[in-house]
């Protein structure tokens, strides 16, 4: 299913005017509530909301596409749209729902390597551990075997793609397959008319 999904995008994009060369990784998405937002402890629904995320990117630029597979009518949460440029520390956060964006501008990362490793999807991935912005602890697991610095949960300045990220609020991502094709030539431009806020980089980021 996730792989027909990927497929579609790319076909319906030959159908259109000018074209540009991109590779897709999909991956599946679960979110612990419990995690994310302790006050809902307790209360009577499913917990575990679900999503399919589908990471497009090209030797420059990343985007992610969501999909809601299960989110209970309880608790919304919305999973933005990542865009971004690959050697940049800039990222774009798309939320099309309430047509806004959070601009995190100059958001610079250095991912810890641990030592450990496993294979996920045929590709041998290194865990690295590091905090965003919020002081939620991240581990991704990452192959150099392919494009650097490809994740779909944000801009992390990673040294290859993230087949597996786990967030301690609750998050889980992990490759289900991948694709190639073409996709549209204003498919990485942003959309116009949404609310910008800027979230600059952490003081302790910044340069001295």
């Amino acid at each position: 299913m996730r792989t027909t999904i990927v497929c579609l995008l790319f076909i319906i994009s030959i159908q259109v005017n000018a074209q540009i060369a991109a590779k897709a990784i999909a991956y599946a998405v679960e979110v612990d509530l419990e995690k994310f937002n302790p006050n809902v402890k307790g209360e009577d629904f499913d917990k575990i909301c679900r999503y399919e995320i589908d990471a497009y990117y090209t030797t420059d630029k990343l985007r992610t596409q969501v999909r809601n597979i299960f989110r209970p009518e309880e608790f919304e949460l919305t999973i933005r749209q990542r865009l971004y440029t690959l050697a940049s520390n800039d990222e774009y956060n798309i939320d099309h729902e309430n047509e806004a964006v959070l601009f995190k501008k100059g958001h610079v990362y250095n991912p810890k390597a641990t030592g450990k490793e496993k294979k996920i999807l045929n590709y041998v991935c290194k865990e690295y551990t590091f905090k965003d912005f919020r002081n939620v602890q991240i581990s991704v697991w990452v192959t150099d075997k392919l494009p650097k610095n490809i994740c779909p949960a944000g801009n992390f300045n990673l040294k290859g793609a993230a087949l597996e990220i786990l967030t301690s609020n609750g998050m889980h991502f992990v490759a289900t397959d991948f694709e190639a094709g073409e996709l549209p030539d204003d498919f990485f431009n942003l959309p116009t008319g949404y609310a910008v806020e800027e979230i600059p980089a952490p003081s302790s980021q910044k340069k001295k």
